[in-house]
């Protein structure tokens, strides 16, 4: 209680200030004392409404939840929920608190409607909220969905979300429940393929190997993985670090073709724009490869160089056939010159249907990136963006264009279709980043 006491004595003295009071709330709350913890959730979304908007959000939230531990306040319940949806319409948690409210409540059209709308309207990129609001992630919405669906009479339309969230990195508490919700419902789940070399990874590998991913990316690389007209070639990134997207690049392939990882490595004397680190090692990266590639580092190769120099263009001539690379990652300097020079690279190597991923693209640190990419694309390039999201830009070939942009606009993720130098492409990102 001293802490309590501390902070209120701080709040007397600064009484609009919402960070004191969400502090407060939240201790009272975790003490389970929420009729003490509403007052100063409720403070906050009334001092801070101007001026710190994930504060208010939450707190308006986290309010509803202390309401809802009580019986009879349905109507606040949901009144404050709708009240932090209105304030940030973009956010996904409190359309899936709503949707799960519904949900115990037995309202399943209300349900279904919530999470749908929820699904509709997320935003590209949004920040993490400064208290946990029980958001487990970018699933939680279908989640909500598929439940309800079977409820209003769409199995079909359930048993298919289902069956599309298995395939995906589940936490084993909604993993578990959705198996359990399948075998009660009569679904057949026996036929997926539950354990394949990307998952594999992305359970085993993925959070082991350091490295800069952000965590909702391989939801929508599963989707590139898949396109039937990218079958063949091997990875070839420019600027691996430890190989965490390497890694993840190769557990896409279905056999170990002919890969490349080419980074300076200790060699930082080069690192023009400190974008990569001193830790970068070659004998690190290829222990990495040695313990984490799904095929055991057969057909990987290390360059080690810079991308610009002569003879690293001879080195790669001699070692990469021209259009051989199903999947190339640009991720090595971030200056103007090396961003050009890369993704003229990439022209090059890469395979008729396969795709190029721009790093960095919106980093303010290296606006180099940003730099080079609009000197590439007003020289009428082979290669143009279909997709935005995840700190980076996937581009293709122009004839491929079209395919792309439609296997994007599949994803949950896919939320706004933008132009950019007269391209159109998809964003698609809208999980927290952090």
């Amino acid at each position: 209680m001293q802490k309590i006491t501390d902070l209120i004595v701080e709040l007397s003295k600064d009484p609009f200030n919402p960070f004191l009071s969400t502090r407060i709330a939240e201790e009272y709350y975790h003490m389970g004392q929420t009729a003490s913890a509403v007052s100063f959730y409720l403070r906050t979304a009334e001092y801070g409404y101007y001026t710190h908007g994930e504060h208010v959000y939450a707190s308006l939230l986290k309010a509803a939840k202390c309401f809802d531990n009580q019986m009879g306040r349905e109507h606040t319940v949901r009144n404050l929920m709708e009240k932090a949806i209105a304030y940030s319409p973009k956010r996904p948690e409190a359309w899936f608190l709503l949707s799960r409210w519904y949900e115990r409540n037995q309202k399943w059209q209300e349900s279904y409607t919530a999470a749908e709308v929820g699904i509709q309207n997320l935003p590209s990129i949004f920040f993490p909220l400064p208290i946990d609001v029980e958001y487990a992630g970018d699933f939680v919405l279908p989640f909500q969905k598929g439940v309800a669906a079977w409820w209003i009479g769409r199995q079909d339309e359930s048993e298919q979300i289902f069956r599309n969230l298995l395939k995906q990195n589940l936490p084993d508490l909604y993993r578990n429940a959705i198996k359990s919700n399948m075998d009660r419902l009569n679904m057949s789940y026996e036929s997926l393929a539950e354990n394949n070399p990307y998952d594999d990874f992305l359970t085993n590998g993925f959070k082991s190997v350091p490295g800069w991913v952000l965590p909702d990316l391989p939801e929508f690389l599963r989707l590139l993985k898949d396109v039937p007209w990218n079958q063949t070639g091997g990875v070839f990134e420019i600027g691996v670090y430890m190989g965490r997207f390497f890694l993840l690049l190769r557990a896409m392939l279905d056999k170990p073709e002919l890969s490349f990882g080419m980074d300076i490595f200790e060699e930082q004397g080069l690192n023009l724009d400190f974008s990569g680190t001193d830790k970068a090692r070659q004998e690190i990266f290829a222990n990495y490869v040695n313990k984490y590639d799904v095929f055991n580092g057969e057909n990987v190769k290390v360059i080690k160089g810079d991308s610009t120099s002569s003879a690293t263009h001879a080195l790669l001539s001699q070692s990469i056939p021209e259009g051989s690379m199903r999947y190339i990652s640009v991720d090595g300097g971030h200056t103007k010159v090396h961003a050009l020079n890369d993704l003229r690279l990439a022209e090059k190597y890469i395979a008729d249907g396969g795709v190029v991923i721009l790093d960095d693209i919106l980093h303010p640190h290296w606006l180099g990136v940003m730099d080079g990419l609009v000197e590439y694309l007003s020289t009428h390039p082979t290669l143009v963006p279909f997709a935005i999201g995840h700190n980076k830009l996937f581009l293709c070939k122009y004839s491929y264009h079209k395919k792309y942009l439609e296997t994007a606009q599949k994803s949950s993720s896919a939320t706004k279709l933008v132009e950019f130098m007269g391209h159109k492409l998809w964003v698609v990102q809208w999980v927290n980043i952090g």
